[in-house]
């Protein structure tokens, strides 16, 4: 046996509570701000423009919207937006014409 094995962790005392206390009544209750940091403004602007009467857009052939879907116009999304998925909007792009070039082939051929 080693020197350690008669060596224990002394156990601490409890810490005395105020005669009359209990641990509940020592609970802190949480702080509500009165300031809702612009959330009930947000949500305002929110549920106004969903009251807005929306545009309908144009139907699409079947055919179409099953094959393509709806064009994405990429001037309406928000800059910063356009930033992060310029790459893979680009390599979407080249994609698309690589399937067309190899459709044509399979035209031609025909």
């Amino acid at each position: 046996m080693s020197d350690f094995s008669n060596y224990a962790t002394p156990q601490g005392a409890a810490t005395p509570t105020p005669p009359g206390s209990t641990s509940s009544s020592m609970r802190k209750v949480p702080i509500l701000p009165k300031e809702d940091f612009g959330i009930s403004h947000m949500m305002a602007i929110i549920e106004y423009k969903g009251t807005m009467p929306k545009t309908p857009l144009p139907r699409l052939h079947p055919v179409d919207e099953l094959l393509y879907g709806r064009k994405l116009d990429l001037e309406s999304l928000h800059t910063d937006v356009r930033g992060i998925y310029a790459e893979s909007f680009k390599r979407l792009e080249d994609m698309d014409k690589t399937l067309d070039d190899f459709v044509q082939v399979a035209l031609t051929d025909i």
